[in-house]
């Protein structure tokens, strides 16, 4: 069985970190197209290397620390470590496949640890363009450290065979190869939503861990011109996770100062059926509305992978070129921060509520397109080519 070695920030037993659920997404895609996985993953201040469901504590790390030179401190320690283990053991598996590693010497060492020894490097570059994040950034020498690291990226760049690039079209990266893919989803992992329709009433979803680039202010303020007229169908917005940088209560105080209490609920952090319950529930849901605010146009948003996955249509603001096949039965609006305006919303639906195999066609998709294991053949047959064309 050929192996595979995933570099990235795992945190196990923590069920409402996204980039858990993707990296854990990964793995699975990858065990099911014929990889054993092993993987980094940290708990209770500890790194651990998982290897057949066996837990390797590596070192005792920070992996919470704040500030540039602590996480410089962080990432130092924290490829370090894999080295040792990598050099101690001897590890030479088939594929690394690493998110885009903070350059450090350790990094470098690491990358050329495996290139040496004939290991096929992925690096997955998860937001291009890279720099289009920092652009937000009011902390101007913060700023400018972000855009010198990434630029150090390059010295890393010669031991990459590959770059897996999620965003903006790429085929060439700090001057080696590279592959468009999107985020995938474990559609396993995400129950199809009954399809049940409600004509008086129309419930949207928002699930998230809070954040501003969410941008669900402009939903809240769109009700709230919604509703300065009396209407017929009652709009009903419902906030699925916990908090993430504060957005959450600002959101909840806006909510109050517009008197909508009755019509915008925090129903805080679900899971299992009482997650599935609300899917059942609702009938659109929301993805992130507020890109603009970290200078994203472009994105591969994980929120909107499940939702295809469960079958709900929803509106997202960010150009996203992997869901023009299924452009009938989602609303994309402008990527600013205009409020939300319902009655679009409310025509859109009308459209599409009395078809009752939206929940099968977006499902299918999810399936055939969005999927983990369809993004890592997309990579494996890039490498394939590359090898063919360099025997």
């Amino acid at each position: 069985m050929k192996e595979a070695f995933l570099i990235a920030k795992c945190f196990i037993e923590n069920e409402s970190d996204n980039l858990t659920k993707k990296f854990i997404g990964q793995i699975n895609a990858l065990e099911k197209i014929g990889y054993s996985v092993t993987f980094t993953a940290f708990h209770g201040g500890n790194l651990y290397i998982i290897k057949d469901g066996t837990r390797e504590k590596l070192t005792q790390i920070d992996y919470n620390s704040k500030g540039f030179l602590k996480k410089l401190q962080f990432y130092w320690k924290y490829y370090e470590a894999i080295l040792k283990y990598a050099k101690i053991n001897f590890m030479t598996p088939n594929l690394v496949y690493a998110r885009n590693m903070f350059y450090t010497f350790n990094s470098r060492k690491l990358l050329k640890f495996f290139n040496k020894n004939g290991v096929e490097i992925v690096m997955e570059i998860p937001t291009y363009p890279v720099k289009s994040e920092y652009k937000s950034i009011k902390n101007l020498i913060l700023k400018i450290i972000l855009y010198l690291q990434t630029d150090l990226g390059r010295l890393n760049a010669k031991y990459v065979d590959l770059y897996a690039v999620i965003g903006e079209k790429c085929n060439n990266y700090f001057g080696r190869n590279a592959v468009n893919i999107s985020n995938g989803i474990n559609v396993d992992f995400s129950p199809i939503k009954s399809n049940s329709i409600n004509y008086k009433e129309c419930h949207l979803l928002a699930l998230a861990t809070m954040c501003k680039w969410h941008g669900y202010e402009r939903v809240i303020e769109g009700i709230a011109e919604y509703y300065k007229q009396k209407r017929n169908i009652r709009i009903i917005f419902h906030l699925v996770g916990n908090d993430g940088d504060g957005s959450l209560n600002e959101w909840a105080l806006l909510t109050k100062k517009l008197c909508l209490e009755d019509y915008v609920v925090f129903e805080g952090f679900l899971k299992g059926n009482q997650l599935n319950k609300m899917f059942d529930l609702c009938d659109i849901a929301i993805a992130s509305l507020g890109g603009y605010k970290k200078g994203l146009y472009y994105a591969s948003d994980l929120k909107i992978r499940e939702y295809c996955a469960r079958g709900i249509p929803f509106v997202f603001s960010t150009k996203d070129e992997s869901l023009l096949p299924i452009a009938e039965y989602i609303m994309k609006i402008s990527n600013d921060n205009v409020p939300l305006n319902i009655e679009d919303v409310l025509n859109f639906y009308s459209k599409i509520k009395d078809n009752n195999k939206i929940t099968e066609k977006l499902r299918t998709f999810a399936i055939e397109n969005l999927s983990w294991e369809t993004q890592f053949k997309k990579i494996l047959k890039e490498l394939e080519s590359q090898n063919n064309k360099n025997p």
